[in-house]
């Protein structure tokens, strides 16, 4: 199973629209790379600024579903002023929106 964190630029712009989005959600895929790094949990920021976490077979779907979310929640305490997982378009300006996205749970 594997997890992987999709980040969108800033006002729902494709990247190559908003190269200020972009540059955003650049920084924000090398904040949770470092997060990753200090927890020695091994990561790759892939194309596409997605972040590819490899996990053993060791965890449910529900675990490794509530482990993404942890982690998210972590990063946007620790940087309220730069992410947000918040749905609402309206409430996101200026901030990076940071999805959790697992494995569909039949993919398992």
């Amino acid at each position: 199973m594997s997890s992987v964190t999709r980040f969108r630029p800033i006002k729902g712009q494709e990247p190559e629209n908003n190269p200020k989005g972009f540059k955003a959600a650049i920084e924000i895929a090398y904040l949770l790379k470092d997060f990753f790094n200090d927890l020695k949990i091994e990561s790759f920021i892939k194309t596409g600024l997605h972040i590819f976490v490899p996990i053993a077979n060791l965890y449910t779907f529900e675990q490794t579903r509530a482990f993404a979310e942890a982690v998210g929640r972590i990063l946007l305490k620790r940087h309220p002023e730069k992410i947000t997982m918040e749905w609402d378009t309206r409430k996101r300006k200026g901030r990076v929106f940071l999805t959790i996205i697992t494995m569909p749970e039949e993919r398992q």
